[in-house]
């Protein structure tokens, strides 16, 4: 089971992202709402924040908020530009350390570091795309899957099975460099699969995409 957490941006007139609220409509799917009021226990399949808390210099940027994300759930934090979204996601993801608040993965708090939370469960994509663009389709993944899979040939057969699951194994020798951009938004998210993890980071998935692009990102998530 995997908890998918994505970010939606939501602009002044209505929403930026629709489609992805799809997954969010999904049968049997939960959606999770943001509570300030700390969650009152922790489980082995949780992502938890309490009270957490980032301040640049006199500028607030994500003020003590609680969350709990379960396993076999989808949850949207939706806000507009400024809100806080990809910093409160930075920290659930361990790449920066909170001015105040805990973070724990499966009950066990983890001090910020993005390595120690990957190995603990936790990926991610990033908003402005992080693909190694002179590394081949394949190795972008075989990077991650090596994490969990230290054997070579187990780790590229690994990778290939998430770039079969985006659409992409046809591309796997080519460099990252000369896929789409939209392609390169799939090639992350695969990327983030390769370490199998119990939850997934999105931000803002889908954004530059086309319609089409959309719809076809959108259908494969469903299906993860």
């Amino acid at each position: 089971a995997i908890a998918m957490i994505l970010v939606i941006w939501r602009r002044p007139t209505g929403l930026s992202g629709e489609r992805e609220l799809n997954l969010l409509r999904r049968p049997g799917r939960q959606a999770v709402m943001a509570s300030t009021a700390p969650p009152r226990h922790v489980e082995s399949d949780r992502l938890t924040a309490v009270h957490l808390s980032r301040r640049y210099a006199g500028v607030v940027a994500v003020d003590d908020v609680s969350l709990d994300f379960e396993t076999d759930s989808i949850t949207g934090i939706i806000g507009p530009n400024g809100a806080g979204k990809t910093t409160l996601l930075n920290m659930l993801a361990g790449d920066i350390k909170p001015s105040a608040g805990t973070v724990s993965v499966g009950g066990v708090v983890r001090q910020a570091s993005a390595f120690r939370f990957a190995r603990s469960g936790v990926a991610r994509t990033f908003q402005n795309i992080r693909v190694f663009p002179h590394m081949t389709v394949l190795e972008n993944v075989v990077v991650a899957a090596r994490q969990v899979e230290p054997d070579l040939g187990h780790a590229e057969a690994a990778a290939m099975g998430e770039l079969a699951r985006m659409g992409l194994e046809r591309f796997a020798d080519q460099p990252a460099a000369r896929l789409a951009y939209g392609q390169r938004r799939r090639l992350e998210v695969a990327r983030a699969l390769a370490l199998k993890p119990r939850f997934l980071l999105l931000d803002e998935p889908a954004a530059g995409m086309n319609a089409v692009e959309t719809a076809e990102l959108v259908s494969i998530l469903s299906t993860v």
